[in-house]
């Protein structure tokens, strides 16, 4: 984490020297070779502090942040779509429709 605090300190000075993002990325490169931070979050941070930011450290987030639960949308057939369930967990069509039709055999069942 220190590394990282590192290079957004070394970030601003260049936003306070007046170097281009651009500029401020090929010096990173050159001065951390592969483990510089990416392009797009250099360039984030560049913008960040190009419009005022001071702080270098990570945004603070709510401690009873928790991820959304997708809207329950229910297709034709009275089940759960499975492209609404698929998309936010990364599971396969495949494998959400095997736990599908088990889920509704094992309710008929019972």
């Amino acid at each position: 984490m220190a590394e990282v605090d590192e290079k957004r300190v070394r970030i601003k000075f260049c936003v306070r020297l007046g170097k281009t993002g651009s500029e401020t990325f090929e010096m990173l490169k050159q001065a951390f070779g592969d483990s510089c931070m990416s392009r797009s979050q250099t360039f984030e941070w560049f913008g960040r502090f190009k419009k005022g930011r001071t702080s270098t450290a990570n945004d603070d987030r709510s401690v009873g942040q928790t991820r959304q639960q997708p809207p329950q949308k229910w297709n034709r057939y009275g089940r759960l779509s499975t492209r609404i369930v698929v998309v936010p967990y990364t599971i396969s069509v495949q494998s959400l429709e095997l736990v599908m039709d088990l889920v509704i055999e094992f309710s008929q069942n019972s």
